[in-house]
């Protein structure tokens, strides 16, 4: 799973990272070796596109300007070394009065092509856009790392997974490997596509900013949605890591679970059991009712039972264990209907010093006994 995901990220930061080197890193850092040279203004204008209809107008610095190398004349109308159009025209006409025909200003010549000048020399806030290609590709870099890792206890996980497959046909195994690979996988995607969006409106705040023609105002409204999106790429880091965390192998030995009935719960440890600093388990019983006010709908929930299974710090009793399930009899079965539900839980819950904790929980199917 952290190979799929690690080879993802790294393959997307790598393709970001190339078109940002080429078009964009590259060209900036060139430019600031270029020679200062005296270049004299021939026109300057505010250049106008009208767009299509749906972006809207923009416009741009149009200057061109002349200079002499080595006694042959040159031109050139690069403002920066990558320019670009976007709405705002007060800004860009600030610049170009700054620049009237005839007026002479030092701009900066490449000494390899004398053909490309630049007013403006050097990495500009368009460069920012840099850390994103770059934070994915570091991203899967160490992701795969992570993922060589070999577990200390290696040959403890293959035998308990082998002593899990010798339960009976009418037992129940309740693993959470499955659930923990979900949850990455929902936040990575919901994580690509938040940012992804987001992203697009940051880029177009950095080149109107770079013109003048945005305020902080707007930047204060998106960082809303850029925290939103740190979260988002926290929780998805949270949620890798934890697909590192011991996997605790809960088996029933009858399934499924009726009420009053005495029943076997095993505790296994699949991994590296030191990592446990606690560990617990409890049985949880709620009942969620939605009920309607207007055109509104709302949902109460209220837990009536809940009993502690397991709770302990002892490394031997981590490992493996066996405990005793009882539901009282004259308790409420599993239901579910269009307003009202009863759900039974087992949650479990391991506490690891400087790493994602264990939070695991897995719905029961409870039956009425036979004389209810």
């Amino acid at each position: 799973m952290l190979k799929i995901i690690s080879s993802v990220l790294f393959l997307i930061g790598t393709s970001l990272a190339y078109f940002f080197v080429k078009y964009l890193g590259i060209p900036m850092y060139e430019s600031l070796f270029f020679t200062p040279q005296q270049c004299k203004v021939i026109s300057s204008k505010v250049s106008y596109d009208p767009g299509d209809g749906e972006s809207g107008p923009t416009y741009g610095i149009d200057i061109l300007y002349s200079y002499m190398v080595e006694g042959k004349e040159y031109q050139s109308n690069k403002y920066y070394i990558v320019d670009s159009a976007s709405s705002g025209e007060l800004s860009k006409r600030k610049i170009v009065d700054n620049y009237p025909p005839g007026n002479e200003f030092t701009c900066f010549v490449n000494p390899k092509d004398p053909s490309q000048a630049v007013v403006v020399p050097g990495f500009n806030l368009l460069a920012l856009l840099g850390l994103l290609p770059l934070s994915l590709l570091f991203l899967g870099i160490w992701l795969f790392a992570l993922s060589n890792k070999t577990p200390k206890d290696a040959s403890e996980f293959e035998g308990a997974a082998k002593k899990v497959k010798l339960v009976t046909q009418s037992s129940k195994v309740f693993a959470p490997e499955t659930a923990r690979k979900q949850k990455a996988w929902i936040l990575f995607f919901v994580a690509l596509f938040w940012n992804g969006i987001v992203s697009i409106f940051l880029v177009f705040f950095i080149k109107n900013r770079l013109s003048g023609s945005e305020s902080l105002a707007l930047l204060l409204f998106l960082s809303i949605f850029i925290l939103v999106g740190f979260i988002l790429i926290y929780s998805f880091v949270h949620s890798l890591l934890a697909l590192k965390n011991p996997l605790i192998i809960l088996t029933l030995a009858k399934y499924p679970i009726v009420l009053g009935d005495l029943m076997r719960l095993r505790v296994q440890v699949q991994g590296d059991a030191t990592k446990l600093e606690k560990l617990s388990i409890e049985i949880e019983g709620k009942e969620e009712a939605k009920y309607r006010r207007g055109t509104s709908t709302y949902t109460d929930t209220n837990i009536f039972y809940r009993k502690l299974l397991k709770e302990t710090k002892n490394q031997v009793e981590m490992r493996m264990s066996e405990l005793t399930l009882e539901i009282p009899f004259d308790l409420m079965h599993s239901f579910s209907s269009a307003s009202n539900k009863i759900i039974w839980t087992l949650k479990v819950r391991g506490v690891i010093p400087r790493w994602p904790d264990i939070s695991d929980d897995y719905v029961l199917d409870v039956q009425p006994s036979s004389g209810s």
